[in-house]
């Protein structure tokens, strides 16, 4: 690099190593099924599609069994704390019923559903400060 040059190098997101023994499976967890219509999202940011009438035992489900491992938010809940920022009323739809963060270094996977999911460590989408803070690598030329 020529004197005086200043090169940054960053990411778009953080990263979060997720070891296959702390993936919670859903498909071997009857009571993550239960009332799920259609999962969607990804590992560490999951929305949860409930059947008709379903939402509300689906919320208290995933609640009680993630526990502590994951914040598990209503759509209108996670709309409200600001989850995904502002949301034109129009695309609420798209968020899932429920919608499911780890907390720490878990991963919400379906191993039947989602056979073809890539067996990567690294996981990306939660709200937990590794996910969020994006890197930067400054390297300046003398």
């Amino acid at each position: 690099m020529p004197a005086g040059t200043v090169l940054h190098v960053t990411a778009d997101h953080g990263m979060v190593d997720v070891p296959p023994q702390d993936r919670i499976d859903v498909d071997a967890t009857p009571e993550l099924r239960a009332g799920v219509a259609l999962l969607g999202g990804e590992a560490r940011a999951r929305h949860v599609y409930a059947e008709a009438g379903a939402a509300g035992d689906v919320l208290a489900a995933w609640r009680e069994v993630l526990g502590h491992r994951a914040w598990v938010a209503s759509r209108e809940e996670a709309v409200a704390d600001g989850w995904f920022g502002p949301v034109d009323s129009w695309l609420e739809p798209r968020i899932g019923d429920v919608v499911a963060a780890p907390a720490g270094p878990w991963g919400i996977v379906a191993t039947q559903a989602e056979p073809r999911e890539p067996p990567l460590i690294g996981m990306h989408g939660s709200l937990t400060p590794a996910d969020q803070q994006v890197p930067l690598l400054t390297l300046s030329a003398m």
